[in-house]
């Protein structure tokens, strides 16, 4: 594991792992998880800090764009994939908040986060919207067991 990976998993993806987790433990409601990998659009030789913003790839809350399709309110040069993913956020997002359920005709089928399946998670990326098994489990299966614990509860 490293470094970046460790720092990453700390930072948000274990606890995220562990909600998800105890959702389908002791939750009464299906659960559905994603993983944002559309690198979004940069300024030309936009930088941060002394790194390229356009190397940096999808980021942690870079999906709030695409979700309530406001790229435009963005002046960077989106592509044809940019709005393939915002759209199928978009409906992704509003099938959910009516039924519970994000999947609807037209779009790939997004399968509940749980073990009868595999564990999948949604791939949300312009060129290959798709479902797989989460391929971390095992690194925060490891984190989990490995964790430090106070009074029985993680600290995470």
């Amino acid at each position: 594991m490293s470094p970046e990976q460790l720092s990453s998993d700390d930072f948000i993806a274990y606890s995220t792992w562990k909600w998800l987790n105890l959702q389908n433990t002791i939750g009464p409601a299906t659960v559905y998880t994603y993983h944002f990998e559309q690198v979004p659009a940069t300024k030309p030789g936009a930088m941060i800090g002394l790194v390229p913003a356009s190397e940096l790839g999808a980021k942690h809350a870079g999906e709030i764009h695409y979700v309530f399709q406001t790229l435009k309110s963005e002046d960077v040069p989106w592509s044809e994939n940019d709005s393939q993913v915002s759209d199928a956020m978009s409906s992704y997002w509003a099938n959910f908040v009516k039924t519970g359920n994000p999947n609807a005709k037209g779009l790939p089928d997004w399968p509940p986060y749980n073990q009868g399946n595999g564990f999948e998670v949604m791939h949300l990326s312009g060129k290959d919207i798709h479902a797989a098994p989460e391929t971390n489990r095992a690194r925060y299966e490891f984190l989990d067991a490995h964790a430090p614990k106070s009074s029985g509860a993680d600290i995470h």
